[in-house]
């Protein structure tokens, strides 16, 4: 997910997230623009306003995915540690 797919899924236009965070409109267009060199501030009330965590903002589904994988993983060695 991504900065402006939060922005858009929430029903908001950058105008009313920037008054709502605060800032000038300029300032989430460029966030949403390049997410790389986002002032964390700024991030902490996409978080907190949207009820997310900065990794599924920036990671997505990857984050949720690997520790399925792992927990899978898990699994698989323990099936084999057992006894027949």
């Amino acid at each position: 997910m991504t900065l402006k797919d939060l922005r858009i899924n929430n029903g908001f236009t950058q105008s009313e997230l920037a008054s709502l965070f605060g800032v000038v409109p300029e300032t989430i267009a460029k966030a949403e623009k390049d997410s790389n060199h986002v002032r964390y501030d700024l991030l902490e009330k996409y978080e907190k306003a949207f009820d997310t965590k900065l990794d599924d903002i920036f990671l997505g589904g990857k984050c949720r995915l690997s520790a399925l994988y792992e927990s899978r993983k898990n699994q698989v060695i323990n099936n084999l540690k057992k006894p027949k």
